[in-house]
């Protein structure tokens, strides 16, 4: 695989078909496509081996959802079962694969992907959160570095870190103060929390 770099660990092998496909509002549009070539699942992507010795990556954090393997799709070149992977391209646009195969080797794929994207998805969460709890602490007039640090558990320049990010996003101003949108944002981010 061309662009695997040293820290990417291969965890799952196999030769299969597959066939990219796009997804808008929900609906997949697609022109059933198979391919055939080795994927290999590391533990930062899923490889596709593509014509004239290409590889496809999709990285695992941009991965939302993984549907249990089913029946043979329409156009599908071998029969047996179909596993769907969907992904992020941007914001508002999902892509995904279609893979088929052998039972044993969906399945056996789809079980190494759900704890890797559910750890993404749990950090994710956390980072979130992290977020959340500065915005409150700015709001009550908490601005200072080492007390964000003591109050929640995480070191100066992890707060520093959020901080831009706060910042780079608009919630907050470059003196440290909520913006409209850093107050509507907090808002919304409590009324989700609190469901």
């Amino acid at each position: 695989m061309s662009g695997e770099s040293s820290e990417e660990r291969v965890l799952f092998k196999s030769l299969m078909y597959y066939s990219l496909t796009a997804t808008w509002g929900g609906v997949r549009v697609w022109t059933p496509s198979w391919h055939k070539g080795a994927v290999y699942l590391t533990n930062k992507n899923i490889w596709f081996e593509c014509e004239n010795d290409r590889w496809i990556s999709i990285p695992l954090h941009k991965i939302v959802d993984i549907d249990k393997p089913t029946g043979s799709i329409r156009g599908c070149p071998v029969p047996g079962l179909t596993l769907s992977i969907n992904y992020k391209v941007s914001p508002d646009k999902v892509a995904g694969v279609f893979l088929t195969g052998p039972e044993i080797i969906l399945k056996s794929l789809r079980d190494f992907l759900l704890p890797i994207i559910r750890e993404a998805v749990m950090v994710k969460e956390d980072e979130t959160i992290i977020e959340l709890k500065i915005l409150s602490l700015i709001q009550s007039k908490v601005r200072d570095v080492e007390k964000i640090s003591f109050l929640l558990g995480i070191t100066k320049d992890q707060v520093v870190n959020y901080m831009i990010g706060l910042y780079k996003k608009g919630l907050v101003d470059d003196t440290g103060k909520l913006t409209q949108k850093g107050n509507e944002t907090l808002h919304l981010l409590k009324i989700k929390r609190e469901r």
